[in-house]
C-alpha cells in the first residue's frame, strides 16, 4: 500500500520589524494599564528588538507549492508608506530588502510565484497579508470569523482591508467551528482553531515527506517562551481565548516530542531553522 504523502517545508523570512520590550509578555495588573504601560511609547527605538516577519513555503506532491502567510509586500523595502499607509509608514521599523520579499525567494528555490494557487492564512494581520498581492492567482483559505473581522478593521486592530481585494484572487473560507479543517483531505495540512491572537486565528500542522510532524503555531505563540512559561503577550483579542489556544499549542508539543515548533515572531528559534524541513 503507498505511503501517505507529506510536504516540505521551507521557512521564508521576509522582513524584521522592531518591537517593543514587553512585546512578549504584557506587564502585570488590569489589561488598560498594562497596555498602556507596555506600548513602550517613552522607550528609545535603541531598546527595542528585532522580530522575523515570516512565511512558509510548503511542497506538496500533488497540489504543488502552498503559501502559509505571505509576509510582507516587496514595496515596504523602497516605500514603507505607500505599502502601509501614511500611519503605517510613521509606526513602524522595518528592515527589509526587495529580494527578501516572497516572490523572490520562490524563484530562488525553483518555484515559479504564477505557480502558487494555493495559500493558507494563519491570520490576515498586515504583517502576515501584505504580500498577498503577489498572487493574483491563488486561491486563499482562511477561517470566515477572520476574513469578516479584517474586511471591516482598522490598522489600530493589525488589519487593512484593501490588502484583501486583489484583483483575480479568490477566497475560500471555513467554519469558524471547525475544530480541525484538513486543508486537502489528506492529513498533510491540517489548520487548528487558534483563536486569541485574533478572532480567527488558526494554527498549521504539518506531516512531513519524512513521516514527521512540524507545528507552524502562527502567533498563538510568538516564541518559544510563551509555549514553555504559559506567557500572555502584549496584545491579544481577548486573553481567555488566546490562553487556551495556547494550551492546544502545549498540548501538541507534549503528544509529538522531538516535532519542530516554529513560532510566530522568535528572532533566536529563527536563527536555529534549518532551510528545509523534509
Amino acid at each position: 500500500m503507498a505511503s501517505s504523502p507529506g510536504v516540505r517545508v521551507h521557512p521564508l523570512m521576509t522582513a524584521r520589524m522592531k518591537a517593543m520590550p514587553a512585546f512578549y509578555e504584557r506587564p502585570g495588573g488590569p489589561k488598560p494599564l498594562a497596555m498602556a504601560r507596555g506600548l513602550g511609547l517613552h522607550v528609545p527605538r535603541s531598546r527595542w528588538f528585532w522580530l522575523p516577519i515570516p512565511a512558509f513555503l510548503l511542497e506538496h506532491p500533488e497540489a504543488g507549492p502552498v503559501l502559509v502567510d505571505t509576509g510582507l509586500h516587496e514595496q515596504v523595502a523602497t516605500d514603507k508608506s505607500a505599502a502601509l499607509g501614511r500611519l503605517g509608514g510613521l509606526a513602524f521599523t522595518i528592515d527589509m530588502k526587495p529580494e527578501w520579499a516572497v516572490p523572490h525567494q520562490l524563484r530562488a528555490r525553483g518555484v515559479d510565484p504564477a505557480d502558487v494557487e494555493t495559500i493558507v492564512m494563519t491570520h490576515l494581520h498586515y504583517d502576515h497579508a501584505s504580500g498577498l498581492s503577489h498572487f493574483p492567482r491563488a486561491t486563499v483559505h482562511v477561517d470566515a470569523r477572520e476574513h469578516a473581522d479584517a474586511s471591516a478593521g482598522r490598522l489600530m486592530d493589525g488589519y487593512m482591508p484593501r490588502l484583501l481585494r486583489t484583483p483575480g484572487q479568490r477566497w475560500e473560507t471555513f467554519s469558524h467551528d471547525e475544530e480541525v479543517v484538513d486543508l486537502l483531505g489528506d492529513g498533510t495540512i491540517r489548520l487548528l482553531r487558534t483563536p486569541g491572537h485574533t478572532s480567527g486565528h488558526r494554527s498549521v500542522a504539518l506531516r512531513l515527506a519524512s513521516g514527521g510532524d512540524l507545528l507552524l503555531t502562527g502567533d498563538a505563540a510568538y516564541n518559544l517562551p510563551t509555549i514553555e512559561r504559559s506567557l500572555t503577550p502584549l496584545m491579544t483579542w481577548k486573553d481567555d481565548a488566546f490562553r487556551a489556544s495556547l494550551a492546544r499549542v502545549q498540548a501538541w508539543t507534549a503528544e509529538h516530542p522531538g516535532a519542530p515548533v516554529i513560532p510566530g515572531h522568535d528572532p533566536e528559534t529563527w536563527a536555529t531553522l534549518a532551510e528545509v524541513y523534509a
